[in-house]
């Protein structure tokens, strides 16, 4: 279930990155599931759903 620090870095990145802005909303689920599998967190611990 490790991550490298890199790769937890560009999560912080996708999950946090926005949370200041005054528009801000909540990702949705299918964003953040997409945002892990795409930085290629893919074992089932990382499953959302």
């Amino acid at each position: 279930m490790a991550a490298p620090v890199p790769v937890m870095w560009e999560l912080t990145l996708g999950w946090y990155g926005d949370r200041l802005d005054p528009g801000w909303s909540p990702p949705t689920v299918d964003y953040l599931q997409a945002l892990l599998d795409a930085l290629g967190l893919t074992d089932p611990f990382w499953r959302l759903t």
